[in-house]
């Protein structure tokens, strides 16, 4: 893979490839890194690894998914290790 983050490209063969887009390094992920280990049937369950605050777009949470799928404007809660409900909010 040859790639230049300041010009927007990345590229898997130099000699043939237009230098442009990022298509071939996209390709790569979807095929080379497996997919996780998820139970999409599942409760959504969400392991949260990093909070973040801003004005006007309230409290986000960042983390890795371990069970359930979630969809846009979903209703959800956040609890605390010990199951306990700590807040509200939506996808």
């Amino acid at each position: 893979m040859y790639a230049a983050a300041k010009e927007g490209w990345a590229i898997n063969c130099l000699k043939t490839k237009a230098r442009e887009g990022v298509a071939d390094l996209l390709d790569t992920i979807e095929t080379q890194i497996p997919a996780p280990n998820v139970d999409v049937n599942g409760e959504f369950k969400m392991l949260i690894t990093q909070t973040e605050s801003n004005q006007y777009f309230g409290r986000s949470l960042i983390g890795k998914i371990e069970s359930g799928t979630l969809t846009k404007d979903e209703k959800m809660c956040s609890v605390d290790q010990d199951g306990d409900h700590v807040e509200n909010g939506r996808a």
